[in-house]
C-alpha cells in the first residue's frame, strides 16, 4: 500500500523549514505547475494540491495541528509495526 506524501514532501521542504523556505518552495512549484504555464491536463489538479499544502504550512496554527497529527500517525505506525514483528516472532516460535 502506497502512503500519501506529506505536505512537506509535496513542497520538498524539511519539517523544520522556516516560513520563508516554505514560501520559496511554493513559489517555485507554482511557477512550474500553474495551468497557464503548464500544458499538462492535470496541471490544475496538481496546482490545487500544492496550494492546499502551502495553505496548511503557511498558517502557524494549522501547521502545528498538522505536525501533531503527523506525529500521532507515525507513533501509531511504529506501534503497529512492532506488534506485527512480535506476532511474527511468536508465530515462528510456536512452530
Amino acid at each position: 500500500m502506497q502512503r500519501t506524501p506529506t505536505h512537506y514532501e509535496l513542497l520538498s521542504v524539511a519539517r523544520d523549514a522556516s516560513p520563508e523556505q516554505i514560501k520559496k518552495a511554493y513559489r517555485k512549484l507554482a511557477q512550474k505547475l500553474h495551468p497557464d504555464r503548464n500544458p499538462d491536463p492535470y496541471a490544475s489538479d496538481m496546482m490545487g494540491v500544492v496550494n492546499a499544502s502551502h495553505d496548511v504550512l503557511a498558517d502557524p496554527v494549522r501547521r502545528a495541528a498538522y505536525d501533531a497529527q503527523l506525529a500521532a500517525d507515525e507513533h501509531k505506525a511504529r506501534i503497529e509495526a512492532q506488534r506485527r514483528k512480535q506476532a511474527h516472532a511468536a508465530k515462528g516460535q510456536a512452530v
